[in-house]
């Protein structure tokens, strides 16, 4: 099943995909600059699609604009709450603008919704170790490693998950 993001892809002439996959490239670059001119080439109609506002949000992300980034997450979820990455992005800009609690609320419920996507409780487990509740991060961390085994070392390398390093090595 194609997600949203695909589907209103798909709907827009080629230049205004080609624009937005360049400027996604260039943001995996960490090249923001360039991104934001690649956005900048979109037509005005096409300004309102769902993809490209969505990466209107990675940029204004990576970029560290708080304003912006809680804006574009909270109407791209607000449209589209049952895509996961609108929960997750919700959760990431909660996480940097109102705290770890606020974000591990968020996911609380995305994981109701969400039982089998592993970066859910792996998201859960950094917010828990963050917040102390390390027995609880194990559990969430289990989960993960159950739906996804890859994540072992993503979690030997992420320092949210630092207290819990030691018992991760094989």
């Amino acid at each position: 099943m194609a997600s949203r993001m695909e589907k209103e892809l798909a709907q827009l002439p080629d230049e205004t995909r080609w624009a937005l996959q360049r400027a996604d490239g260039y943001m995996d670059l960490r090249m923001h600059s360039h991104a934001r001119r690649e956005l900048g080439t979109v037509a005005q109609e096409d300004r309102n699609n769902f993809a490209f506002r969505h990466c209107r949000l990675r940029l204004a992300i990576d970029e560290k604009d708080w304003q912006a980034s809680r804006h574009l997450a909270n109407a791209l979820h607000g449209e589209a709450p049952d895509e996961p990455e609108t929960w997750i992005e919700l959760a990431y800009v909660a996480r940097r603008t109102d705290g770890v609690d606020a974000a591990r609320r968020i996911l609380s419920r995305a994981l109701c919704r969400f039982p089998s996507l592993a970066i859910i409780p792996f998201n859960l487990a950094c917010y828990e170790c963050q917040l102390g509740d390390i027995k609880q991060a194990r559990l969430y961390l289990a989960r993960a490693f159950e739906l996804e085994p890859g994540y072992r070392r993503l979690a030997l390398e992420d320092r949210d998950l630092e207290p819990l390093w030691g018992e991760l090595e094989e």
